[in-house]
C-alpha cells in the first residue's frame, strides 16, 4: 500500500495597499499636527492659513479612517497596518475635530 505525506504549504501574506494608504495617511497629517503646533507657538497665534490646512488634515484624516476600515475587505492578507492606520487616523480625527471646534469657538 502507499503511504501518504503530508503536504505543507506556506502562502505569503502581503500587506493590504489600504491599509498602508492608512498609515502613511495617518503620518502624515500627524507630521503636519506637529508642524502647526510649533509655527503658532513660535508666532503666538494661528493664520487663517492654518485654520485652512487644520479643515484639510481633517479631511485627510476621516478618509484614511475610511481606507483603514475597507482594508479589512482584503482576503489573505496582513492586517497589522490596517489595524495601525485605522487607530491612528481615528485618534487624528478626534484631535482635529476638536482643534477646529476650538477655533470656530474662539
Amino acid at each position: 500500500m502507499r503511504r501518504k505525506t503530508k503536504v505543507y504549504t506556506y502562502r505569503e501574506s502581503h500587506h493590504s495597499r489600504h491599509g498602508l494608504a492608512a498609515t502613511g495617511i495617518a503620518a502624515v497629517s500627524a507630521l503636519l499636527f506637529i508642524v502647526m503646533i510649533w509655527i503658532t507657538t513660535r508666532t503666538g497665534q494661528a493664520t487663517p492659513l492654518m485654520g485652512a490646512i487644520g479643515i484639510c488634515c481633517l479631511a485627510c484624516s476621516l478618509y484614511g479612517t475610511y481606507l483603514g476600515l475597507h482594508s479589512f475587505r482584503d482576503v489573505c492578507r496582513s492586517f497589522l497596518f490596517s489595524k495601525i492606520g485605522s487607530l491612528w487616523c481615528g485618534l487624528m480625527t478626534v484631535i482635529w475635530f476638536l482643534i477646529v471646534c476650538l477655533g470656530l469657538a474662539s
